[in-house]
């Protein structure tokens, strides 16, 4: 699962560091073998005070609180005006999106505070829990298909190789949460891998000015899951939320 995590479709590569504070070439792509302990990338809250400081410098990082991504998202939905289905395929993009917080938030950001279902406000999140909500989602089929249409419909970009893979590490745990809840069981590898394989397509690494592969002049591509295809992002996606 890892492995699929790190791909980049762009570049039919893994994703690249984008940072030096690792002690590798910011430009090398992140090998599994480099981080596959577990301990070597971690959450923002986690790295050190000198740390942080050098990524806001160098790279604006700065994490919202989760009041404030509660009251960005509420605005988002009071412009809503739809079905449940619709809801939930709406689709949303998070810009320079970190570890994804306006996306899912299983834990608060700025604090590192672990945050249960019923406190976690991402866009994303809130589609999970209207799925949830929903007769016809104590069916495991009807479920995965509303949820791939959650998922689907769920993008971000960001330059910082580290903070890439842990938004979609985010992402992928908060929907088996959001599953475990509902079916009160442990999802099962296939399916972790299915929404894995859905997320190393939408949530990308990018530079958010020229819309290229850090370092290069690459143009990024995304799955426009509407016609099953790769195109190039051009930064905007129909009916989007931006932040």
């Amino acid at each position: 699962v890892l492995r699929i995590l790190l791909w980049d479709h762009t570049t039919n590569k893994n994703i690249i560091w984008g940072t030096d504070q690792y002690g590798y070439d910011p430009k090398s792509c992140i090998e599994y073998e480099q981080i596959a302990s577990g301990d070597v990338i971690k959450p923002r809250v986690l790295k050190s005070q000198e740390d942080q400081k050098l990524r806001t410098d160098s790279k604006a990082e700065v994490y919202t609180p989760i009041e404030i991504i509660k009251k960005m998202n509420d605005l988002v939905d009071e412009k809503f005006n739809g079905q449940p289905e619709d809801y939930i395929k709406r689709k949303v993009l998070e810009v320079t999106c970190g570890e994804a917080p306006y996306l899912v938030s299983r834990y608060d950001v700025s604090s590192g505070n672990i945050l249960f279902l019923n406190q976690r406000e991402g866009l994303l999140d809130r589609k999970m829990k209207l799925i949830n909500s929903l007769p016809l989602s104590h069916n495991e089929v009807t479920w995965e298909v509303y949820m791939s249409y959650a998922l689907k419909s769920t993008y971000g970009y960001e330059w910082q190789g580290d903070s890439l893979l842990l938004a979609r590490e985010n992402i992928l745990y908060d929907v088996i949460d959001w599953y475990e809840e509902r079916f009160l069981e442990a999802m099962d590898i296939d399916m972790i891998k299915t929404i894995a394989d859905i997320i190393s397509f939408n949530i990308v690494q990018m530079d958010g000015i020229t819309m290229c592969v850090p370092y290069s002049d690459i143009p990024v591509r995304i799955m426009n899951w509407d016609k099953d295809q790769m195109e190039r992002f051009d930064g905007k996606i129909d009916e989007i939320s931006l932040f």
